[in-house]
């Protein structure tokens, strides 16, 4: 149980780390809301294919940080994402 938790704290540390700075590359490449949703969907593809790997005994430790780059990717694109739903 405890190498789970450690292996755990590996996608909260990405999303920390990297957040910030892809928030502020999506704004200053003004991406449109074709262009989050598309990288939102390789987001996403990441984190069906991390889940895969680790459900085929794949590498913890590299499939856990791919999740954490992917939350973070899809948790910044999902903001920028609103003004394109919602314009007003």
């Amino acid at each position: 149980i405890d190498r789970a938790g450690m292996l755990m704290l590996i996608p909260e540390l990405a999303l920390c780390i990297l957040s910030v700075p892809i928030g502020v590359a999506v704004d200053r490449f003004h991406f449109t809301f074709a262009r989050c949703q598309r990288w939102y969907a390789c987001g996403a593809a990441t984190i069906a294919a991390s889940h895969l790997g680790l459900g085929f005994g794949g590498s913890p430790p590299f499939f856990v940080l791919t999740l954490g780059v992917a939350y973070a990717f899809c948790n910044q694109l999902t903001w920028a994402s609103f003004p394109g739903v919602c314009p007003n």
